[in-house]
Parts: structure tokens; sequence; C-alpha cells
């Protein structure tokens, strides 16, 4: 016949041998950006630092990123990389630089904006020239065709 076996708990082990040390821990005070003292990992640093004193400033990234996309690359991609640079800089506690970043890239962005319309104006006025100076025939015949009706400027479509 079958044997019941009854269920035992497994083989107990040893619990692992634990090396603590009992040396005193001594608290020291560390400035902000100290190296600290690398005791037992060889070629590694270990820095040190404190929470930021004071809010990031506005880096203007988006802002960057839409004038690149819609207004003027070059100007755009300028304000990107100022944009980083100022993020950057905050995060190694060099807040005067972070600030001086900050406004070359809202500066940069700006330009790009003013350039991009820029830009986008002068096809605008070529046309307007064009129709106005060079072919006046063209005004005129939109304009009868407005006054003859087959225009009408009043209609309002929903």
């Amino acid at each position: 016949m079958s044997e019941k076996k009854q269920n035992s708990p497994p083989p107990s082990y040893p619990p692992p041998a634990y090396n603590y040390s009992t040396a005193a821990y001594t608290a020291t005070t560390y400035e902000p950006g100290q190296v600290l003292p690398n005791e037992g990992a060889p070629g590694q640093t270990v820095i040190f630092r404190q929470p930021h004193a004071q809010p990031p400033p506005n880096d203007y990234i988006v802002f960057a990123i839409v004038v690149t996309a819609c207004c003027c690359l070059p100007f755009g991609i300028v304000g990107i990389v100022k944009a980083l640079d100022a993020r950057n800089k905050y995060d190694i506690g060099d807040y005067a630089a972070a600030e001086s970043s900050s406004r070359a890239a809202r500066s940069w962005s700006i330009a790009g904006v003013v350039c991009g319309v820029f830009w986008m104006m002068i096809p605008i006025v070529f046309w307007l020239v064009w129709v106005f100076a060079i072919r006046p025939d063209v005004f005129d015949s939109l304009m009868n065709a407005v006054e003859d009706g087959s225009i009408r400027t009043t209609d309002t479509y929903y």
C-alpha cells in the first residue's frame, strides 16, 4: 500500500554570516559640490549636492520648439540649445548662468518669431505690389466681378 508522507518543512540552512562593523560612525558635514572621501570603491567619485535654494528659471523650451517648427528653424535651434543650457546650468547650481541662458533662449526665440513673420510677409507684399502696381487689370477685373454680382460679398456661409 501507499504510505502517506507527512508535510515537513524544508531542511533548515544556517543563516549567512554577516560581517557587521562595530566601528562608530561619526557625523560629518560636507559643503555642496565637495567631493566625498571614497573608501573601498577605487575609481569612483561621489559628489554631495543639496537641494536648490532657488526655483529654476523659465527656460522657454516650448517657445523655442514652436519657433523651430513654425517660424524660423535656425533661430529656433539656437533657442533650444540655450534653453537646455539653462537647465544644465541650474542643475549644477550656477543660477546666474542659468538666468543668462534663459534670457538668451527667450531672445533667440523672439528673434525667430520676428524673422519668421518678416519672411511670411514678403510673399504677401510681393503679391499686393503685383496686383495693384504691375497688373492693375487683375484688380479691375476683380472689382468689376464684385459690381456685376458674380462675386457676392454680402453672403454669409456658416
